[in-house]
């Protein structure tokens, strides 16, 4: 398997280790579309190839490319632009029957400093061709420094999307609430859930088995 190495402000590449994660075994040429990305995901194939997208430049990006890699990290196509914003970051993606839903937090102010984003989503082809506009899939803010995770459902073509939501006009996040939301591969909302509520919840992952999903989450000690 392999993992991207972009120590401090040196070039991105792929580095491929054995099975056992024990000796390295190789590494790609550098992967230009994670250049100066402080942000980014990758969505495997059933082939083993992947799709990586880059968001740049910054902790609040102002673009994002994404780009078709082979197992190893060299390019099986040209990098192509995703569409623009003017705030968004902690970028997520996971691979479809047509290729591969994106979502990220966006901040509607277009204020980089906002915690109060939206939740948005596209669905791209293998190449990373954008398919559909973005949509909104939250409700309430979703709070930046939350976090959120996407999954691809165990059966059929449901997508598995978690956040955390908070109140408007709170800057810290303190009243939370964690949601779920089942979306097409398209990324339309299916169903809303909402899972937990109470202060300070964060970094919700979703994880898809045959037939149901479990998601974990952190909260302060006491509070949940």
């Amino acid at each position: 398997f392999a993992f991207f190495d972009s120590p401090g402000d040196s070039e991105a590449r792929a580095v491929v280790l054995d099975a056992l994660g024990a000796r390295v075994t190789g590494e790609s040429d550098v992967v230009d579309v994670l250049e100066d990305a402080f942000w980014w995901a990758r969505a495997r194939y059933d082939d083993g190839s992947m799709l990586v997208v880059g968001m740049s430049t910054g902790v609040e990006p102002t673009s994002a490319v994404a780009q078709h890699l082979d197992a190893l990290g060299a390019p099986l196509a040209p990098p192509v632009a995703l569409p623009a914003f003017a705030a968004a970051s902690r970028v997520r993606a996971v691979s479809t029957t047509a290729g591969a839903l994106v979502a990220w937090l966006e901040a509607p102010s277009g204020d980089p400093t906002s915690q109060e984003r939206a939740l948005r989503v596209f669905p791209v082809d293998r190449e990373g061709n954008v398919l559909a506009a973005p949509t909104t899939v939250s409700t309430l803010p979703a709070y930046r420094d939350g976090g959120h995770s996407l999954a691809h459902g165990g059966a059929g073509d449901d997508v598995w999307a978690t956040y955390v939501e908070s109140e408007p006009g709170d800057p810290y996040g303190q009243r939370t609430r964690v949601i779920a939301l089942r979306l097409s591969e398209r990324g339309e909302l299916r169903e809303r859930l909402e899972l937990a509520e109470g202060e300070f919840f964060r970094a919700p992952i979703v994880s898809t088995h045959a037939a149901d999903a479990v998601v974990v989450y952190t909260a302060l000690e006491g509070t949940a």
